[in-house]
């Protein structure tokens, strides 16, 4: 009972955690955190790889509590750290990156767009008058 309690606990705040913090990488970034793409995508890739790993946990456990408990060693902690954990970190973290650098480039185009639309306007208004 202790056991579960305690792993409830920790799964919990590993997803509470993953949730807030990946909503929060994931919205307009401050200006610091505009100028350090790299690391803002290292923060939310770490982010939401502790939301994935503490959803994965429940899963398992819901699909069956015995097995899980049974199935949990050292090396398979280990292993599941090296090929699961790590190989979902990376791949969240070159997305946020991807994703960062392509909100940055459309973001670059649209200010552009705009820039010409009000400058045509302006022109306009100039030939009118």
């Amino acid at each position: 009972m202790e056991k579960e309690t305690v792993f409830f606990f920790v799964t919990s705040i590993m997803v509470i955690y993953g949730l807030v913090f990946t909503i929060k990488h994931f919205g307009w970034p401050s200006v610091r955190e505009r100028k350090n793409k790299v690391l803002r995508a290292i923060r939310t890739g770490l982010s939401s790889t502790i939301l994935v790993v503490g959803v994965m946990l429940l899963y398992f456990y819901w699909n069956s509590a015995e097995v899980f408990w049974s199935q949990w060693t050292l090396a398979t902690t280990v292993s599941a750290f090296f090929f699961f954990v790590l190989p979902i970190l990376g791949v969240m973290i070159v997305a946020a990156y991807i994703q960062f650098s392509v909100w940055e480039k459309t973001q670059s185009i649209m200010t552009d767009r705009l820039r010409r639309i009000v400058s045509d306007s302006s022109q306009d208004d100039k030939r009118t008058k």
